[in-house]
């Protein structure tokens, strides 16, 4: 079974250089998507949300919902994402994630 983790935080700090590539922990949620040949989506983002980390154990695509708590759905054309390589990404509360499998 191939996974799709995603962390969710509500914060990055500030220092005086500028904002570091660091979110603040804990994060605020914490979820699992399966992945498999048809796109599956994560749940809406908590309210305090504004940034994911991804990472998946396949490459795979993702697609981001359109509007808040629209439930997108992936396909192998979308934004490829290789294995095991975390990505961050700015978002909204109550957006939501859909993952497919991709080569």
């Amino acid at each position: 079974m191939s996974t799709l983790y995603i962390t969710e935080f509500s914060d990055m700090p500030i220092v005086a250089e500028g904002v570091p590539d660091i979110p603040m922990t804990p994060p605020v949620a914490e979820q699992v998507v399966t992945i498999s040949g048809s796109s599956a989506a994560s749940s809406a983002f908590n309210a305090k949300t504004r940034f994911v980390l991804i990472s998946s154990d396949v490459v795979c695509s993702i697609a981001w919902s359109a509007t808040p708590g629209a439930t997108p759905t992936a396909t192998a054309t979308n934004m490829r994402m290789p294995a095991s390589t975390p990505l961050k990404f700015g978002v909204n509360a109550g957006d939501k994630v859909a993952v497919i499998t991709n080569s």
